[in-house]
C-alpha cells in the first residue's frame, strides 16, 4: 500500500486560513466590546464606529448590527437604523423583534406602505405581538385602509383593553363614520386617562357629527379644564358657538388660539369665515390675508377674500384674487365665471362719460392748434399724451392706428408724419366709448 506524503504547501494554506479567521473573529469581538464600552459611557457616535469595524470583519455579526441600530436610533439616524434592522431580519429569520423594529422605524419615517410587510412578518412570527399590531393599524389608517385598520384594532382590544387601543379604535371608527362606536371608544379612552385632553376633543368632534351639541360642549369644556391653553379645544368650541350662531364667542375662542400661536393659518381662515357671517368684511379680509401670507396656495382663502372684496364693492381687488385662483387652478370653471362677473362689475363701477384729452408734447403748436414744423424737412415726429380717467382703447393719427401701452393710464403715443400734410387728425377712444377727434 502506497501512502501519499501530505502536501506541505496545502497544509500551510489551510493552517493560515484557520489562523486568519480566528484572528478576524477575535478582532471583531474586540471592536464590538469597545463599542459597548463607548455606548455605556453615552458615546454612541464612537460606538457606531466600533460596531461598523466589527461588521467589516464579520458581515454576519448579528449583535453588532443590533447595537449599531440602537445607537443610530439614539443619534436620530433612523434610516441607518432601519438598514441594520433590515439586515437583521434577513440574518435572524425566526426573530420577530427585528422585523417589528424595521416596521416601527418605517412608520416613524412616514413610510407607511413600507412598514406593512415587516410588521406583518413580526405578527406571523408572534401571533400576539401587540406593539406590531398597534403600529400596523396606524399605518393602515394613514394609508386610508380603514377596514384593515379596524381588524387590527379589534385584535389589539382582544389582547388588551387599554386607553391606547380604545383611542385608535375610536379614530378608525370615526373614519368609517361609525360615530356611535367612536363616541363609546373616546369615552373609554378618557376613562383610562390616556391622552385625556385629546380624547375629549375627539369626543366633542364625534358628538357634533351625531348632532349632540350640548354633550359636545360638555366634553370640550372638560378638555379646557384640563388645559386652559388647549388650542384644539378652543377651535372645536368655536365651531359649536358658530352652530348656535353665537358669532362673538366663536370669534373670541379663535382669538385666544391666535394669542397662543399667531402663525396658525387654519385659525385665521376660520375667523375670517365668522367675520363674513357678521358682515364685518374688512376684518374678514384682514384674516384671509394673514392666512394667505402663511400659505399663498390657500385656495379657499382666495375665494373668501374675493367675496368680501365684492361685498364692499372693491372689485379691482376681487378681480386680482380671482386671477390668482385661475393661476392656481386653470380648470376651475367657477373661478373663471366669478372672475368674469367681477370684471363686469368693476367695469360698470368705473364707468364715466368724460371725453379724453390730448396734450401735444412735440412739435410745438400755437393756440390755434397750428403745428410748427421746421422748413426743409420731409418728415417730423409727432408725440403726445392722452389724459383720461379710464383706460384707452384706441389711438389713431390721420387714420392710422398706433401702438401704445394699453394697460397704462394716460399713455404716450408717437408717430412719424409727412411735413407736407395739410392737417393732423388725432382720434382717441377710451374703454367706455368716450371719444375725441381733434
Amino acid at each position: 500500500m502506497n501512502l501519499k506524503k501530505p502536501n506541505i504547501a496545502t497544509f500551510l494554506l489551510i493552517s493560515t486560513l484557520f489562523f486568519t479567521t480566528a484572528i478576524f473573529g477575535q478582532s471583531a469581538k474586540k471592536y464590538f466590546k469597545t463599542g459597548e464600552d463607548f455606548v455605556e459611557a453615552g458615546n454612541h457616535a464612537d460606538g457606531v464606529d466600533q460596531f461598523t469595524k466589527a461588521i467589516e470583519l464579520d458581515s454576519d455579526y448579528s449583535k453588532a448590527y443590533l447595537e449599531r441600530a440602537k445607537s443610530e436610533e439614539v443619534l436620530g439616524n433612523l434610516e441607518k437604523a432601519a438598514e441594520d434592522y433590515n439586515r437583521l431580519t434577513a440574518l435572524e429569520q425566526k426573530e420577530g423583534e427585528y422585523p417589528y423594529n424595521l416596521g416601527r422605524l418605517y412608520f416613524e419615517l412616514g413610510k407607511y406602505e413600507a412598514s406593512i410587510a415587516p410588521l406583518t412578518k413580526a405578527i406571523e412570527l408572534e401571533k400576539k405581538y401587540l406593539a406590531a399590531i398597534q403600529i400596523r393599524s396606524k399605518s393602515y389608517t394613514h394609508l386610508g385602509k380603514f377596514d384593515e385598520a379596524l381588524v387590527d384594532c379589534n385584535s389589539a382590544l382582544d389582547l388588551e383593553k387599554n386607553g391606547a387601543n380604545f383611542f385608535q379604535h375610536g379614530v378608525v371608527s370615526d373614519s368609517l363614520k361609525n360615530y356611535e362606536k367612536a363616541e363609546y371608544d373616546f369615552i373609554k379612552t378618557a376613562s383610562f386617562g390616556y391622552k385625556k385632553e385629546e380624547a375629549l376633543v375627539a369626543l366633542s368632534e364625534v358628538r357634533i357629527k351625531r348632532g349632540k351639541i350640548d354633550a359636545a360642549f360638555e366634553s370640550c369644556n372638560r378638555a379646557l379644564e384640563l388645559n386652559k391653553d388647549s388650542r384644539d379645544a378652543y377651535f372645536v368650541r368655536s365651531k359649536l358657538y358658530f352652530m348656535r350662531q353665537d358669532f362673538p364667542n366663536a370669534i373670541n375662542d379663535l382669538s385666544k388660539i391666535l394669542a397662543l400661536d399667531s402663525k396658525d393659518e387654519k385659525v385665521y381662515f376660520q375667523r375670517g369665515v365668522y367675520y363674513q357671517k357678521l358682515s364685518q368684511h374688512q376684518n374678514a379680509i384682514n384674516d384671509f390675508t394673514q392666512a394667505l401670507l402663511l400659505n399663498d396656495k390657500n385656495y379657499q382663502a382666495f375665494y373668501k377674500r374675493a367675496s368680501s372684496y365684492e361685498s364692499i364693492a372693491n372689485y379691482k381687488s376681487a378681480v386680482k384674487d380671482y386671477e390668482s385662483l385661475r393661476k392656481l387652478s386653470p380648470y376651475d370653471e367657477n373661478a373663471k365665471l366669478l372672475l368674469e362677473d367681477a370684471k363686469v362689475r368693476l367695469y360698470e363701477l368705473n364707468r364715466e362719460e368724460k371725453a379724453p384729452e390730448v396734450v401735444l408734447i412735440s412739435p410745438n403748436s400755437s393756440e390755434k392748434n397750428i403745428i410748427e414744423v421746421s422748413q426743409g424737412i420731409d418728415v417730423f415726429n409727432l408725440e403726445g399724451e392722452v389724459q383720461d380717467e379710464s383706460a384707452i382703447k384706441l389711438i389713431k393719427v390721420n387714420g392710422l392706428s398706433l401702438d401704445f401701452e394699453k394697460e397704462k393710464l394716460n399713455p404716450i403715443f408717437k408717430t412719424e408724419l409727412s411735413a407736407n400734410a395739410e392737417k393732423v387728425i388725432v382720434e382717441i377712444e377710451d374703454t367706455y366709448g368716450n371719444s375725441l377727434a381733434t
